[in-house]
């Protein structure tokens, strides 16, 4: 017990009482300390290894047996240390640069390929944290079998439906966060009568990405659409800020649009869904 040498009053007021607690045959102890000025706890376990602990015709064991068992029987099992973190400082560890998404409303339009592993980053960059801040998942869809190779949520979820499913797996991720999921199409719900910060379309869908930066042109709302390129070959986006920027459709007929030349791979019997 070399690490229990150098110890002030206090310290040694531990060790006299578990010398106490050994000659009552206890065997697991946990030692706690705060520090203040580090704000966090740290602590060791530890465990008497000694055929005497236990035994009942000696309910207390002498005081000189007691030392035995101590400097030869008695073991340091592990030491742990209890920072207090709150969500804000749980996000900031994540990078050094102070850009984040706390305190931001976001909608994000579907719960499928893209917007599944998207979400994931989006609540471990703080969104759902802070006064009014949520994520909104919208999604009529369920998760299938076909779906899990390239999907964030696991064999669990098959046959719920998605924006819930992924809900509660990003709840049970990380607590803290705000989370709204609605089991709606995009093209009938009342979702667009709030507010939001930022909206992100993960649909694929064309048609869907050109009315959305038409609605919020003259609005204040920054939309992204998302789309799988190909096959699979990467994840492209398109960011529309407002009225004084192209929006999808310019940037459709424009000569800056991004043509794919590549081959096209086999589907490898794919239900040939990129959603």
């Amino acid at each position: 017990m070399i690490w229990f040498k150098d110890l002030n009053n206090t310290n040694l007021r531990i060790i006299e009482y578990i010398k106490e607690k050994i000659m009552e045959h206890k065997k697991n102890f946990i030692v706690v300390f705060y520090s203040e000025k580090e704000n966090y706890y740290f602590g060791f376990e530890c465990e008497v290894k000694s055929l005497l602990i236990g035994k009942k015709e000696k309910p207390h064991l002498q005081k000189y047996t007691v030392e035995n068992i101590f400097n030869n029987d008695f073991y340091l099992k592990n030491r742990f240390w209890i920072s207090n973190n709150t969500p804000s400082d749980l996000i900031a560890s994540n990078s050094e640069s102070s850009l984040n998404l706390i305190g931001k409303n976001i909608l994000l339009i579907g719960a499928g390929t893209i917007g599944s592993n998207l979400s994931n980053m989006l609540v471990r960059n703080g969104i759902g944290i802070g006064t009014k801040s949520s994520l909104t998942i919208i999604d009529n869809d369920v998760f299938e079998p076909c779906n899990f190779s390239r999907h964030f949520l696991g064999l669990n979820s098959i046959g719920l439906p998605k924006a819930e499913a992924l809900k509660d797996e990003l709840n049970r991720i990380a607590p803290f966060c705000e989370i709204k999921a609605i089991d709606e199409s995009v093209y009938t719900s009342s979702v667009f009568s709030q507010n939001f910060d930022l909206i992100i379309d993960t649909t694929g869908e064309e048609s869907l990405s050109i009315w959305l930066h038409e609605f919020f042109n003259d609005k204040e709302t920054l939309v992204i659409s998302t789309w799988v390129r190909g096959r699979g070959e990467a994840v492209e986006a398109f960011v529309h800020k407002n009225k004084n920027n192209g929006c999808h459709q310019c940037f459709r007929l424009s000569n800056s649009r991004i043509k794919y030349s590549g081959r096209e791979f086999p589907l490898r019997g794919s239900c040939g869904s990129v959603y």
